[in-house]
């Protein structure tokens, strides 16, 4: 069961919740390790409107990796789980990491 952080309104899954929150709330929240703010992919622009942390089954956390499932760029999850671009030691960190890498192939190859 999710519960909204702002109304308490509750549903079945986060997707529900998610959908709520961007329908009734206009994508705003207060506890953002509930919900996620709106993705939008730095390089291709398109809003990603849901976390892309394949390799985790909770919610992203700072730090985290996200792909974006149009065009394969790879950003970070800040601290308000907004993304941004990762950061030299951070790309380095990444090009150790090969299902990560793998994963950009395939949003890649998909949309190619």
């Amino acid at each position: 069961m999710e519960v909204c952080p702002r109304c308490g309104a509750k549903f079945r899954n986060s997707n529900g919740l998610y959908n709520h929150v961007v329908k009734k709330h206009e994508g705003a929240f207060d506890n953002v390790t509930t919900l996620i703010p709106q993705l939008t992919c730095s390089i291709c622009g398109e809003n990603n409107n849901a976390a892309s942390n394949f390799f985790e089954p909770e919610r992203p956390t700072p730090g985290d990796v996200s792909v974006c499932a149009y065009c394969g760029h790879l950003q970070i999850f800040a601290e308000d789980l907004s993304l941004r671009d990762p950061t030299r030691a951070e790309k380095l960190e990444i090009a150790d990491r090969p299902e990560i890498l793998r994963m950009q192939r395939v949003v890649r190859d998909i949309d190619g």
